[in-house]
């Protein structure tokens, strides 16, 4: 299955789950017939796209890569988002929906699942100043890596902790 059929096939099953009923989804995922890594792909990777898109123009700072845990339990980056075929088709799918104007629950439905979403409205309810925010990688505990592991594009002494809203 193509990640552009998977997302599609995605699309209304986060509307019919509970936000953060991740048994739920991958179930729904597993009925659609999504297999099991491209629907741990999809659970992770289509919310960030979608929240995004959602936050597009508010100039807040998103990382473009993404970082996973290693078996050693450290994190490191794993990949450039935008080169992740599965973030690829969801900010694809993200993209057309909003220059359409169409899908607006179901595309606030995914847009909610977003860890991303979540903190910057948290930040915002708690009155910063969404100039000064910076996203660092999203940690995907389930997405496979979209090629080698690259380097972060900054000595970390150099880069803002990804936890920091400043």
């Amino acid at each position: 299955m193509d990640a552009q059929t998977a997302v599609e096939r995605a699309l209304p099953l986060f509307r019919t789950t509970e936000p953060n009923d991740w048994a739920a989804l991958s179930g729904g995922l597993a009925r659609a017939g999504l297999p099991g890594e491209m629907a741990g792909d999809v659970a992770a990777l289509m919310p960030i796209a979608f929240g995004r898109e959602l936050l597009d123009g508010m100039q807040i700072e998103f990382s473009p890569e993404y970082a996973v845990h290693t078996p050693g339990g450290e994190v490191r980056i794993a990949g450039q988002l935008a080169d992740h075929p599965v973030f690829a088709a969801a900010a694809a799918l993200a993209s057309r929906m909003v220059e359409r104007q169409e899908g607006g629950e179901d595309f606030v439905a995914v847009a909610t699942w977003s860890a991303e979403f979540a903190a910057v409205n948290q930040a915002l309810n708690a009155g910063s100043d969404v100039s000064d925010l910076v996203a660092g990688p999203p940690v995907i505990t389930q997405a496979s890596p979209a090629a080698a592991p690259v380097t972060p594009s900054a000595p970390a002494a150099e880069r803002r902790p990804w936890w920091k809203v400043w």
